[in-house]
Protein backbone atom coordinates (compact mmCIF):
# COMPACT_ATOMS: atom_id res chain seq x y z
CA UNK A 1 0.00 0.00 0.00
CA UNK A 2 2.85 2.37 0.84
CA UNK A 3 4.38 1.91 -2.61
CA UNK A 4 1.05 2.65 -4.30
CA UNK A 5 0.64 5.88 -2.28
CA UNK A 6 4.19 6.90 -3.18
CA UNK A 7 3.41 6.26 -6.83
CA UNK A 8 0.37 8.51 -6.70
CA UNK A 9 2.46 11.26 -5.11
CA UNK A 10 4.90 10.99 -8.03
CA UNK A 11 2.03 10.96 -10.51
CA UNK A 12 0.63 14.17 -9.05
CA UNK A 13 4.04 15.81 -9.43
CA UNK A 14 4.36 14.70 -13.05
CA UNK A 15 0.88 16.03 -13.88
CA UNK A 16 1.80 19.36 -12.30
CA UNK A 17 5.00 19.58 -14.36
CA UNK A 18 2.99 18.84 -17.48
CA UNK A 19 1.06 22.10 -17.12
CA UNK A 20 4.10 23.95 -18.41
CA UNK A 21 3.74 22.43 -21.89
CA UNK A 22 3.20 24.72 -24.89
CA UNK A 23 0.68 24.32 -27.69
CA UNK A 24 3.36 25.65 -30.05
CA UNK A 25 4.59 22.08 -30.53
CA UNK A 26 1.15 20.55 -31.07
CA UNK A 27 1.73 19.26 -34.60
CA UNK A 28 4.82 17.10 -33.91
CA UNK A 29 3.39 16.26 -30.50
CA UNK A 30 0.30 14.65 -32.04
CA UNK A 31 2.41 12.17 -33.97
CA UNK A 32 4.60 11.54 -30.92
CA UNK A 33 1.48 10.93 -28.84
CA UNK A 34 0.17 8.35 -31.32
CA UNK A 35 3.57 6.68 -31.61
CA UNK A 36 3.90 6.43 -27.82
CA UNK A 37 0.33 5.62 -26.79
CA UNK A 38 -0.18 2.92 -29.42
CA UNK A 39 2.57 0.57 -28.14
CA UNK A 40 1.69 1.49 -24.57
CA UNK A 41 -1.84 0.21 -25.24
CA UNK A 42 -0.44 -2.84 -27.03
CA UNK A 43 1.62 -3.76 -23.98
CA UNK A 44 -1.55 -3.55 -21.87
CA UNK A 45 -3.20 -6.00 -24.30
CA UNK A 46 -0.32 -8.44 -23.82
CA UNK A 47 -0.81 -8.34 -20.06
CA UNK A 48 -4.60 -8.53 -20.28
CA UNK A 49 -4.48 -11.49 -22.66
CA UNK A 50 -2.31 -13.32 -20.13
CA UNK A 51 -4.95 -12.65 -17.49
CA UNK A 52 -7.66 -14.39 -19.53
CA UNK A 53 -5.88 -17.74 -19.07
CA UNK A 54 -3.71 -17.26 -15.97
CA UNK A 55 -5.82 -15.23 -13.53
CA UNK A 56 -7.87 -16.91 -10.83
CA UNK A 57 -10.15 -14.12 -9.62
CA UNK A 58 -13.20 -13.53 -11.85
CA UNK A 59 -12.99 -9.78 -11.29
CA UNK A 60 -9.45 -9.76 -12.69
CA UNK A 61 -10.58 -11.65 -15.79
CA UNK A 62 -13.52 -9.27 -16.18
CA UNK A 63 -11.18 -6.29 -15.91
CA UNK A 64 -8.87 -7.84 -18.51
CA UNK A 65 -11.73 -8.32 -20.97
CA UNK A 66 -12.65 -4.65 -20.60
CA UNK A 67 -9.06 -3.54 -21.16
CA UNK A 68 -8.84 -5.63 -24.33
CA UNK A 69 -12.17 -4.35 -25.66
CA UNK A 70 -11.47 -0.67 -25.03
CA UNK A 71 -7.82 -0.50 -25.94
CA UNK A 72 -8.17 -2.47 -29.18
CA UNK A 73 -10.64 0.17 -30.34
CA UNK A 74 -8.30 3.00 -29.35
CA UNK A 75 -5.33 1.36 -31.06
CA UNK A 76 -7.29 1.01 -34.30
CA UNK A 77 -8.35 4.65 -34.09
CA UNK A 78 -4.81 5.90 -33.48
CA UNK A 79 -3.45 3.82 -36.35
CA UNK A 80 -6.11 5.29 -38.65
CA UNK A 81 -5.21 8.83 -37.53
CA UNK A 82 -1.53 8.26 -38.20
CA UNK A 83 -2.25 7.00 -41.69
CA UNK A 84 -4.58 9.93 -42.44
CA UNK A 85 -2.60 12.74 -40.79
CA UNK A 86 1.00 11.65 -41.42
CA UNK A 87 0.94 9.62 -44.66
CA UNK A 88 4.54 10.58 -45.51
CA UNK A 89 5.94 10.08 -42.03
CA UNK A 90 8.50 7.35 -41.50
CA UNK A 91 7.13 4.19 -39.99
CA UNK A 92 7.37 4.17 -36.20
CA UNK A 93 10.08 2.12 -34.56
CA UNK A 94 9.29 -1.46 -33.69
CA UNK A 95 6.88 -1.91 -30.82
CA UNK A 96 9.54 -2.94 -28.35
CA UNK A 97 11.98 -0.09 -28.84
CA UNK A 98 9.40 2.63 -29.54
CA UNK A 99 8.25 2.71 -25.97
CA UNK A 100 11.20 0.90 -24.45
CA UNK A 101 9.17 -2.22 -23.81
CA UNK A 102 10.02 -5.90 -24.25
CA UNK A 103 7.54 -8.59 -23.41
CA UNK A 104 8.99 -12.05 -23.42
CA UNK A 105 9.20 -13.95 -26.73
CA UNK A 106 5.52 -13.58 -27.54
CA UNK A 107 3.62 -12.93 -30.75
CA UNK A 108 0.20 -11.36 -30.26
CA UNK A 109 -1.11 -10.59 -33.73
CA UNK A 110 0.97 -7.65 -34.92
CA UNK A 111 2.67 -7.32 -31.54
CA UNK A 112 5.86 -9.40 -31.77
CA UNK A 113 8.00 -8.85 -28.72
CA UNK A 114 11.02 -10.46 -27.11
CA UNK A 115 12.70 -10.29 -23.73
CA UNK A 116 11.32 -10.30 -20.20
CA UNK A 117 11.27 -6.65 -19.16
CA UNK A 118 8.81 -3.87 -19.81
CA UNK A 119 10.46 -0.51 -19.29
CA UNK A 120 8.69 2.82 -19.13
CA UNK A 121 11.27 5.12 -20.71
CA UNK A 122 12.68 8.17 -19.01
CA UNK A 123 11.66 10.46 -21.85
CA UNK A 124 8.30 9.24 -23.18
CA UNK A 125 6.83 12.31 -24.90
CA UNK A 126 9.28 14.45 -22.90
CA UNK A 127 7.81 13.34 -19.56
CA UNK A 128 9.97 12.12 -16.65
CA UNK A 129 8.48 8.61 -16.59
CA UNK A 130 10.73 5.77 -15.50
CA UNK A 131 10.38 2.24 -14.20
CA UNK A 132 10.64 -1.38 -15.19
CA UNK A 133 8.20 -4.27 -14.86
CA UNK A 134 9.14 -7.94 -15.11
CA UNK A 135 6.94 -9.47 -17.81
CA UNK A 136 8.77 -12.79 -17.54
CA UNK A 137 7.78 -13.05 -13.89
CA UNK A 138 4.17 -12.23 -14.77
CA UNK A 139 4.15 -14.82 -17.53
CA UNK A 140 5.38 -17.50 -15.11
CA UNK A 141 2.92 -16.63 -12.33
CA UNK A 142 -0.28 -18.60 -11.80
CA UNK A 143 -3.53 -18.19 -9.87
CA UNK A 144 -3.57 -15.67 -7.04
CA UNK A 145 0.13 -14.93 -7.48
CA UNK A 146 -0.64 -13.87 -11.04
CA UNK A 147 -3.63 -11.79 -9.91
CA UNK A 148 -1.59 -9.85 -7.38
CA UNK A 149 1.35 -9.25 -9.73
CA UNK A 150 -0.94 -8.31 -12.63
CA UNK A 151 -2.68 -5.68 -10.53
CA UNK A 152 0.59 -4.32 -9.13
CA UNK A 153 1.94 -3.95 -12.66
CA UNK A 154 -1.19 -2.70 -14.40
CA UNK A 155 -1.87 0.10 -11.89
CA UNK A 156 1.33 2.04 -12.72
CA UNK A 157 0.96 1.09 -16.38
CA UNK A 158 -2.51 2.67 -16.43
CA UNK A 159 -1.21 5.67 -14.50
CA UNK A 160 1.42 6.15 -17.20
CA UNK A 161 -1.35 6.34 -19.81
CA UNK A 162 -3.15 8.91 -17.65
CA UNK A 163 0.02 11.03 -17.54
CA UNK A 164 0.37 10.83 -21.33
CA UNK A 165 -3.29 11.69 -21.90
CA UNK A 166 -3.09 14.65 -19.51
CA UNK A 167 -0.06 15.93 -21.38
CA UNK A 168 -2.03 15.67 -24.63
CA UNK A 169 -4.76 17.85 -23.13
CA UNK A 170 -2.10 20.38 -22.18
CA UNK A 171 -0.64 20.50 -25.69
CA UNK A 172 -2.84 19.39 -28.57
CA UNK A 173 -5.62 21.33 -30.26
CA UNK A 174 -6.91 18.35 -32.26
CA UNK A 175 -10.43 17.56 -31.04
CA UNK A 176 -10.01 13.86 -31.85
CA UNK A 177 -6.96 13.47 -29.61
CA UNK A 178 -8.51 15.60 -26.90
CA UNK A 179 -11.64 13.43 -26.92
CA UNK A 180 -9.60 10.23 -26.70
CA UNK A 181 -7.42 11.70 -23.96
CA UNK A 182 -10.47 12.53 -21.86
CA UNK A 183 -11.72 8.97 -22.40
CA UNK A 184 -8.36 7.44 -21.46
CA UNK A 185 -8.17 9.49 -18.27
CA UNK A 186 -11.73 8.62 -17.25
CA UNK A 187 -11.60 4.91 -18.05
CA UNK A 188 -8.12 4.17 -16.79
CA UNK A 189 -8.51 6.21 -13.60
CA UNK A 190 -11.70 4.23 -12.94
CA UNK A 191 -9.87 0.95 -13.58
CA UNK A 192 -7.02 2.01 -11.30
CA UNK A 193 -9.60 2.44 -8.55
CA UNK A 194 -11.06 -0.99 -9.29
CA UNK A 195 -7.63 -2.63 -9.25
CA UNK A 196 -6.61 -0.95 -6.01
CA UNK A 197 -9.90 -2.10 -4.50
CA UNK A 198 -9.21 -5.70 -5.50
CA UNK A 199 -5.73 -5.52 -3.98
CA UNK A 200 -7.13 -4.07 -0.75
CA UNK A 201 -9.90 -6.67 -0.44
CA UNK A 202 -8.12 -9.78 -1.65
CA UNK A 203 -4.47 -9.29 -0.71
Amino acid sequence: MKSIKSFWTLLALVLTLGLASSRAHAAPFDQAFIDAMTPHHQSALVMAEMALTQAKLPEVKRLARGIIRDQKKEIAQMQAWRKAWYPKAAAPMNHGSMAGMNHGAMNHGDREMSGDKMTMPGEMMGLPMKGEMDMGKLRRAKGRDFDRLFLQMMIPHHAGAVVMAQEALNVTARPQIRKMSHAVIASQAREIGLMQGILDRRF
